[in-house]
């Protein structure tokens, strides 16, 4: 699958199950939704995110508004059945990818590459609920001398 189908993918996918009302905020039963990262050591307040897992893929992207101009970043893990430590980039199996795009910028930042730019330790997770942290290189897609470095990644994602 090309790059730019996975990325229109992902923004797909985030943007249907963000449009169900799936958000940062707290639900009734005390459930939250969490996705946070430094970017270049500034703090990134993502408010909007949207996760889902399905035994076998992971993806979880958060923005910072719901409309332009806003800050988007977002993971995915490929051939995922639990808990472990996966690498960005490299094209193996259990590949991360990650994705970050400024505010008011056509500017995206990406781990695709072949290059190994990070890792995700997930350290729980099923189809209810995923937790981990992450850290990740992502560079312009359209200049490769062109870098973000997104550290202190953290996210907790649990269906209400």
């Amino acid at each position: 699958m090309n790059n730019t189908f996975k990325i229109f993918l992902a923004a797909l996918l985030a943007i249907t199950i963000g449009a169900c009302g799936d958000d940062a905020s707290s639900g009734p039963d005390g459930n939250s939704k969490t996705l946070g990262a430094k970017v270049n050591g500034r703090t990134l307040d993502l408010t909007s995110v949207s996760w889902g897992y399905n035994t076998v893929n992971f993806f979880v992207s958060g923005s910072t508004s719901i409309l332009p101009p806003r800050e988007m970043l977002d993971m995915s893990i490929d051939d995922i059945s639990g808990p472990g430590t996966f690498q960005f980039g490299g094209g193996n199996a259990g590949k991360a990818t990650g994705h970050y795009s400024p505010s008011g910028s056509t500017k995206t930042y990406s781990t695709d590459g072949g290059t190994v730019a990070g890792q995700v330790i997930v350290t729980e997770i099923d189809t209810a609920h995923a937790k981990g942290t992450f850290s990740f290189t992502a560079r312009n897609v359209a200049d490769p001398n062109d870098s973000v470095v997104i550290t202190e990644g953290t996210f907790n994602t649990k269906k209400f």
